[in-house]
C-alpha cells in the first residue's frame, strides 16, 4: 500500500481548474493594471460681473449688441428698451466659457509620460476603469446652458456695458460597450453658480467662469471698451 493518500480523479480535475482560472486573472490583471484618477481644480478666481465702457449711444449700442450676439448663435430672449437691458441664453461646447481644472490618470497610483490627463470642461471625454484585470468603457459629457444680462446706461460721450452671468453645467458618465457604443446614464450631476462664483459638484468637480461670456457682448468694441 502506498504511504501517501490516493487522490481522486474528480480532485486532481478541480486542482486543474483553479490553477487554471488563477492564472487567467493572473494574466488579465498583468494586461490591464489597475487606474485611479486624481483632480486638480482650476487655480483662476472668478470674474465676477464685467464693466466696458463704450464711445457709442446707448440705444444704438444695444441694439447692436442683441445682434452681435445672435450671429454668434446665443438666443436673445429680452430686449428692454426703456430699461436698457437684454437677456441672451448660450447652450453648447462650455470650453471657453468655464474652467473646470484638469483630470489626471494614474496607473497602478503612479504618473505617466507623458501625462494622461484631460481638461475638466470638454463636451465629450472617453476614458475607462479598470479593476480586477477588466477594462470598463466609459463616455463622460459636459454641457453648458447659460444665462447672460447686459445693461446699457449712458455715461458722458458713450455708454457703459455691465454683464454678468449664470452657468448651469450637466455632467453625465455613461458605461461604453464595444464597438464604441455608449449605453444608458450611469451618473448624471447638475450645479449652477454665478460670475461671482465657484461651482462645486457633488462628485467634486469644480467650474469658475473665465469671462468670455462676460466679455462676449463688447467684442466688436474692444478698441473702445475699458
Amino acid at each position: 500500500m502506498s504511504a501517501f493518500p490516493r487522490i481522486s480523479r474528480s480532485s486532481r480535475l478541480a486542482g486543474l481548474l483553479l490553477a487554471v482560472a488563477v492564472l487567467a486573472v493572473d494574466a488579465a490583471s498583468a494586461a490591464e493594471p489597475r487606474n485611479s484618477f486624481t483632480y486638480r481644480p482650476p487655480e483662476r478666481p472668478p470674474r465676477g460681473e464685467r464693466s466696458h465702457y463704450v464711445e457709442a449711444p446707448p440705444e444704438w449700442l444695444l441694439d447692436h449688441v442683441a445682434a452681435h450676439l445672435r450671429e454668434l448663435g446665443l438666443r436673445v430672449e429680452e430686449t428692454n428698451k426703456n430699461e436698457r437691458r437684454l437677456i441672451a441664453r448660450y447652450s453648447g461646447d462650455p470650453r471657453e466659457f468655464v474652467d473646470c481644472g484638469v483630470v489626471e490618470m494614474l496607473i497602478d497610483g503612479e504618473r505617466s509620460d507623458p501625462p494622461k490627463q484631460y481638461s475638466a470642461n470638454r463636451p465629450e471625454t472617453r476614458t475607462y476603469r479598470a479593476a480586477s484585470g477588466k477594462r470598463v468603457g466609459l463616455l463622460r459629457e459636459m454641457k453648458l446652458d447659460a444665462r447672460v444680462a447686459v445693461e446699457v446706461e449712458a455715461q458722458g460721450k458713450g455708454s457703459r456695458v455691465t454683464t454678468n452671468a449664470v452657468y448651469v453645467l450637466t455632467k453625465t458618465v455613461s458605461r461604453v460597450y464595444k464597438g464604441g457604443e455608449p449605453g444608458s446614464v450611469i451618473d448624471r450631476e447638475v450645479m449652477s453658480f454665478e460670475s461671482t462664483e465657484m461651482g462645486r459638484f457633488k462628485k467634486g468637480t469644480s467650474c469658475v467662469a473665465t469671462g468670455r461670456l462676460e466679455d462676449l457682448p463688447v467684442v466688436p468694441y474692444r478698441k473702445s471698451a475699458t
